[in-house]
């Protein structure tokens, strides 16, 4: 008998991480990182304005409203060919390049059109000779005010003047050079799951392809006379649909791993060919069934002789038997064909092992902490006992029924194993609970 802590040591001596290698950033999803993501060029690369609006200077709109002659405009791709003086200002749209002479970004919003500098109660910094407007000459503007809507200014040209309403303080709505990342800085450390959003910063920073781990190749095999998939028709009496290798190939996509299917009667000719078959071309077999102690019309113990495989008993319920090993160059696992039994050592074996070989630390997924809401079960003698629980309303953990390790629906509702240590007596509602998370 072996405890189970002792298997999953065992289990990381022999597993290595994957190499690297470079991968285009839309394959990178779900893969994990090998070196970590550098900027290339300042983010963002150039002042540019934070929204649609008017490059000023903030010196001009300090006593409002005021009136501003417009010389130019400053689009996304196209940076205005002027620079800002005296009493002028420039159209300028979200994500620009900041226009030469401006320091500040007036909003559309605090703005509007008009045609001459002497709009009605503006002041006017307009620096024209002084007899070609009248201090005391109101707005010469005769165009109709529906003409002008600020709406407009996004897809029109500008007025030659604008209005300036309202001013946020000197330097607002732009996005500094460099402000979000320098030239060379992290951006993604090595070793991150990379997700939608890691991509679309790796892209940002100018990274066409990155380095990542390999992705783990996983066969996962299922055995069994009984084994009939599922919307194959009517079972026949002493049939069952075969649902582990929905469930473990499940795990193991999850997981970012390529997975292919397969399933074999029992024979163990035919089991044995397949399997070298599958060594030859994956690094994790994953096989369900055909590993109980008194197996003797199992073809398993058959199909494997010769090879580095050990049957092995491990002091936890569900999951007691199961097989490990080598089969060539791959490692096999032989998981207990009870459905429960079959995820709790997935969880237990099979997840830290993919973890280290896709270059996840620590491979052994941390334990989590809890209360227990309830008395829970405990199992008497040597055996420790992987609950299938989950949280109540109150965040304390409670049994999700169904003790029997054929009884899937209870692990299906499960949110953690509860590791309980073996024990004469129940554990009391209130006492701390030691936790593996499960499908994650």
């Amino acid at each position: 008998m072996i405890q189970f802590d002792q298997l999953q040591q065992q289990v990381l001596a022999v597993v290595q991480a994957n190499p690297p290698k470079n991968l285009v950033l839309r394959d990178c999803v779900g893969a994990v990182l090998a070196e970590p993501i550098l900027a290339t060029v300042d983010l963002p690369p150039f002042d540019n304005s934070a929204m649609d609006g008017y490059a000023v200077r903030a010196a001009d709109v300090t006593n409002l409203p005021v009136t501003l002659r417009v010389v130019g405009v400053s689009s996304a791709g196209h940076p205005a060919d002027c620079t800002i003086g005296t009493a002028e200002a420039a159209r300028i749209l979200t994500g620009a390049v900041m226009v030469q002479g401006a320091d500040t970004v007036v909003r559309v919003e605090d703005t509007q059109p008009a045609a001459s500098p002497h709009s009605p109660d503006t002041q006017s910094l307009d620096t024209q000779s002084p007899d070609t407007q009248s201090p005391d000459t109101q707005s010469l503007d005769t165009h109709s005010p529906d003409t002008h809507s600020p709406e407009m200014q996004i897809s029109e040209a500008p007025s030659e003047f604008v209005v300036i309403t309202a001013a946020p303080a000197p330097g607002a709505n732009i996005r500094r050079a460099g402000e979000a990342a320098r030239t060379g800085d992290e951006l993604v450390a090595a070793g991150t799951v990379l997700n939608p959003g890691h991509l679309g910063l790796a892209a940002s920073a100018g990274c066409s392809e990155l380095s990542v781990i390999q992705r783990p190749r996983v066969a996962v095999l299922s055995t069994g006379d009984e084994l009939l998939p599922p919307g194959a028709g009517q079972l026949e009496p002493g049939q069952i649909f075969e649902s582990n290798s929905t469930v473990l190939a499940a795990l193991a996509r999850s997981m970012g791993c390529e997975v292919t299917t397969h399933h074999c009667m029992d024979d163990a000719a035919s089991l044995r060919t397949l399997l070298m078959e599958l060594a030859g071309s994956h690094q994790l077999i994953l096989s369900s069934g055909g590993v109980s102690m008194g197996g003797e019309y199992d073809s398993m113990r058959q199909a494997v002789a010769g090879f580095d495989v050990e049957f092995l008993k491990i002091a936890i319920r569900p999951a007691k038997p199961m097989a490990f090993g080598r089969i060539e160059e791959s490692i096999l696992f032989g998981l207990p064909g009870n459905p429960v039994s079959s995820v709790v050592a997935f969880e237990l074996f099979v997840r830290p092992a993919i973890r280290q070989i896709s270059g996840l630390a620590p491979a052994l997924p941390p334990l989590i902490h809890g209360v227990a809401g309830e008395q829970l079960p405990r199992i008497a003698g040597e055996f420790t006992y992987m609950l299938s629980t989950r949280q109540d309303s109150q965040g304390s953990w409670v049994s999700t029924g169904g003790f029997g390790s054929h009884v899937l629906g209870g692990i299906a509702h499960a949110q953690a194993l509860a590791v309980i240590p073996p024990g004469p007596e129940p554990v009391a509602k209130g006492s701390d609970l030691h936790l593996i998370p499960l499908w994650s």
